[in-house]
Order: C-alpha cells, then sequence, then structure tokens
C-alpha cells in the first residue's frame, strides 16, 4: 500500500535491463485521464484508501484519505473534484512516489553499461528507430531478434490516446508549482 522511494540496486552480473521511462508531466496528465476512466482498467480504484500499484508515500496516502477517515476510494476521490486542476493534484498524489522511483532508478542506473533508458515517447516518435536501438543494445546487429529474447511488440497508443483534447489540462498542469517541476524534470 505504501512505499517510500529507494534507489533500486545496481544491475551487476544480471541480464541487460531496457529501462522504460515517461517524461514525468506526460506521466501526470496520461494518468489523470487513465483513472478517471475507473475500474474497468483499474479495480483497486474502487478500494476505500488504496493508492493501488502506485504505492503512495505515507504523507501523500495521509494526505488523499485522511479527511474521508480512509473510508473513500481513489475513484471517489477523482470524482469529487470541481476541477481538472484539482484531479492533476489528487492524481499528483496517486503517482508522486512512481515517478521519485523512476528518477531514482535513472540515477542510479546511470552510468551502468548493462542499462539501457528507453524514453516511451521515442516509440511515438520513432517507434522503428526506438526498437533498432533496443535490438542493438541487446547485440542484434541489423535489426533481428536475437533468439534468446522475445520479440519487441510496437504498441504506440495507451488506452486513452487520442481520446482527449489535454491542451488545457497540459497548461493548467504546467501552472501548478508541483506541474513546473515535473515540466522542468
Amino acid at each position: 500500500r505504501i512505499s517510500e522511494p529507494q534507489n533500486p540496486p545496481e544491475p551487476q552480473g544480471a541480464p541487460l535491463v531496457v529501462h522504460f521511462v515517461r517524461e514525468p508531466l506526460e506521466m501526470l496528465v496520461s494518468a489523470y485521464r487513465y483513472l478517471r476512466e475507473g475500474p474497468r482498467l483499474e479495480p483497486w480504484l474502487f478500494d476505500h484508501g488504496s493508492c493501488g500499484s502506485f504505492r503512495c508515500s505515507e504523507a501523500d496516502w495521509h494526505w488523499l484519505f485522511a479527511p474521508c477517515k480512509f473510508k473513500c476510494s481513489a475513484f471517489e476521490i477523482l470524482h469529487a473534484v470541481e476541477t481538472e486542476e484539482d484531479g492533476l493534484h489528487i492524481t499528483y498524489r496517486l503517482i508522486r512516489a512512481e515517478i521519485s522511483r523512476m528518477l531514482s532508478t535513472i540515477r542510479a542506473w546511470a552510468f551502468s553499461p548493462r542499462v539501457l533508458h528507453v524514453s516511451v515517447g521515442s516509440f511515438r516518435g520513432d517507434p522503428a528507430g526506438a526498437r533498432s536501438c533496443i535490438e542493438r543494445f541487446w547485440g542484434a546487429p541489423g535489426g533481428l531478434d536475437p533468439p534468446d529474447r522475445p520479440a519487441i511488440p510496437v504498441k504506440v497508443n495507451h488506452a486513452t490516446a487520442g481520446a482527449y483534447n489535454n491542451t488545457a489540462l497540459w497548461a493548467a498542469a504546467r501552472r501548478t508549482p508541483w506541474g513546473a517541476l515535473l515540466h522542468r524534470v
């Protein structure tokens, strides 16, 4: 339920690691839209006092659920706010520890020759190039999948991709102190 971000151990002696990362502000806007769709995507959203797989920090867990005495769900909180900006703030509290874990992993593994950090956005910009980069990292010259590695499916769109015009939401997110901070990361 609750987890403080920790630096992951260096993957020495481990297999090669492809670490997929997202731009934090994009992650926030996407998570807000995704979580608002609700239980058909994430059943834990109806669980009282649950941050689900995001494993929010104890401080954020209290901030989110103490006002309802821990008898409400993230889904109820997200649908009780009056503005999308308030919804972004709720989402930020839900995913802040997840963003911190991602950034901690990037820092901890930044110089490891066994790790390739790949932006999810690179698949939207150049799916074939992103796939080729991963294949080269795995040691497959000529763009062939190594025989001991699974083929890389290239799925560019997320569940909510293209379903919303997020222009106003992006602007609202950038106006907040935490949104401005995530935008600079």
